[in-house]
């Protein structure tokens, strides 16, 4: 058994999560959940997290992780999401996470939130063959999601969290009316460009998860006389009663908003601003109802990593299609040449897999090659001229779903080398990977090389590759459809790499395509 612990660290609140991973069946329980409100984005001056609100942040993540350690979690993940993203010293605060805390804390940005949060309410709720819109309110923004047992169709993030807007428009005692409305119209302001969108894609029914909507189904269920429940997990709120429930909130005190029977005193300043949130949001979706599901982003942490590292598989076809879908979404932005990148991609993985015992590396690695040799030639877009290093440009800084930032450098430089020069220790985007990293970059490149130089011609003379690895060699049966001297000329020039990196000679063999051969399979996208 393994444990592994999650932290979501939130504008708002800091939850930790610890599970228990029964390896063998591919199953985990839930062994202890926490929370603290931390209120990381209150008090912002100018962009900048207060000092405060940063103690406060690493007091919590002293605990959890003290916590975690306690229970034999064996590995410890942190995101961070709107409060950090956008402080201008976030990075100040991720330093001191890792300086005082022990607790490596990663950035995602608002999209990867959405995935993840879809991921952790799709381990929770049954879809029954529909489309759900998921929204998640959280203090600093909301995800917004459309999603269907197989794959979120839709992601976005805004700028609209119930810390957010509480500071904006309704700071005090009471509810100033104007200032409510103003709210308002600036929460549809915002899902204006968004709306027809979303249903143009179409949604059979919604779903609601973190604090604000646990609270409110909460409080609905005190209100309407229902004996006190464990969790409020698949609680359904109508829209009719969130806006009696809305309106009977904005129009207390704070003090009689602290007494109100499933509303915790910390949360009773802010829950008026997420009602407001979560009412608009159901008014312009057209929304008659909605599921309350308490997993969200923090479930999605793990389910992320257990999938990483081959420890489960539910979530394998969604975590690997929102990757193969993402990649593409980039190259069809760039004017990519699909066909060749494609057809390197489908020559890559399979030299990866028939080498494995060779470069010895996992799951995700193949991804990230998959994603380097569909997109090694983006930087036409920019120049001719030395393009692969525009290719790593272009690759470094786009939003690809289901890859950490440490795997989008490592893509962008398996891109970057393709072709010309080999890394070199000098090369800042090379010396900027961990050691596990640039040992894996110098594989992948060896692979990918290889690949596009069999597609020298872009003609996909070479339909698919067969691999004998002996000690000292490397033999390579190439499957041709004719002639492919110039894909094997090309090949030995990009063999130094190979040679160096995975420690053998090479040699290419043509044999003639077999009647009916299909050639190599590609991943399923």
């Amino acid at each position: 058994m393994k444990v592994l612990a999650a932290i979501d660290c939130g504008s708002n609140s800091f939850h930790l999560l610890v599970v228990r991973v029964d390896e063998t069946r591919g199953t985990w329980e839930t062994v202890a959940k926490d929370k603290e409100m931390v209120r990381l984005a209150a008090d912002l001056q100018d962009g900048m997290l207060s000092e405060a609100a940063q103690e406060r942040g690493i007091q919590a993540l002293k605990r959890f992780r003290q916590m975690a350690k306690s229970l034999g979690a064996e590995r410890l993940l942190a995101t961070a999401t709107s409060a950090v993203r956008e402080a201008h010293n976030g990075a100040e605060f991720i330093a001191r996470a890792e300086r005082e805390a022990g607790v490596t804390v990663e950035v995602i940005s608002g999209n990867e939130e959405a995935r993840l949060i879809y991921l952790g309410v799709t381990s929770a709720l049954h879809y029954g063959g529909r489309k759900a819109a998921i929204i998640d309110i959280g203090g600093g923004s909301t995800e917004l999601v459309i999603g269907s047992a197989a794959e979120p169709l839709f992601t976005r993030s805004l700028k609209i969290g119930a810390v957010r807007l509480h500071e904006q428009y309704l700071q005090g005692e009471t509810i100033d009316p104007e200032a409510y409305y103003r709210l308002v119209a600036h929460v549809k302001g915002t899902l204006h460009q968004i709306v027809p969108s979303m249903r143009e894609i179409g949604y059979d029914f919604a779903i609601a998860t973190s604090g604000t909507a646990l609270t409110l189904a909460e409080i609905d269920a005190h209100a309407s006389g229902l004996p006190a429940q464990k969790s409020m997990n698949g609680y359904v709120l109508t829209r009719e009663r969130l806006h009696a429930l809305e309106h009977r909130l904005r129009t207390m005190s704070l003090k009689e908003r602290q007494r109100v029977p499933g509303l915790p005193p910390r949360r009773a300043d802010i829950i008026v601003a997420g009602a407001g949130i979560l009412s608009t949001i159901m008014d312009e979706l057209e929304l008659p109802e909605l599921t309350v599901c308490d997993r969200a982003l923090r479930e999605g942490i793990v389910l992320d990593a257990l999938y990483r590292e081959g420890l489960i598989e539910d979530a394998g076809h969604i975590h690997h299609h929102v990757r193969g879908r993402t990649v593409r979404a980039i190259g069809e932005r760039y004017d990519y040449d699909r066909v060749h990148g494609e057809h390197v991609s489908q020559l890559a993985l399979s030299i990866f897999d028939q080498t494995q015992g060779l470069h010895k590396l996992g799951r995700t690695f193949r991804d990230v090659l998959e994603g380097a040799a569909v997109l090694h030639d983006v930087g036409f877009h920019i120049n001719h001229s030395s393009h692969h290093k525009h290719s790593y440009y272009l690759i470094r800084h786009a939003e690809l779903l289901g890859f950490h930032e440490p795997e989008i450098e490592l893509m962008a430089n398996v891109a970057r080398y393709h072709r010309k020069s080999l890394p070199k220790d000098k090369h800042l985007n090379y010396r900027a990977l961990s050691p596990v990293h640039r040992d894996a970059a110098n594989k992948l490149i060896a692979i990918l090389r290889i690949a596009d130089a069999l597609d020298h011609a872009c003609e996909q003379r070479v339909k698919g590759v067969s691999i004998r690895l002996e000690p000292q060699e490397t033999v390579f049966f190439l499957q041709a459809d004719g002639d492919c001297e110039v894909e094997i000329w090309g090949a030995l020039d990009k063999a130094d790499a190979w040679t160096k990196f995975l420690g053998t000679l090479v040699r290419f063999v043509p044999v003639p395509v077999v009647q009916g051969s299909t050639g190599p399979l590609s991943l399923s996208r």
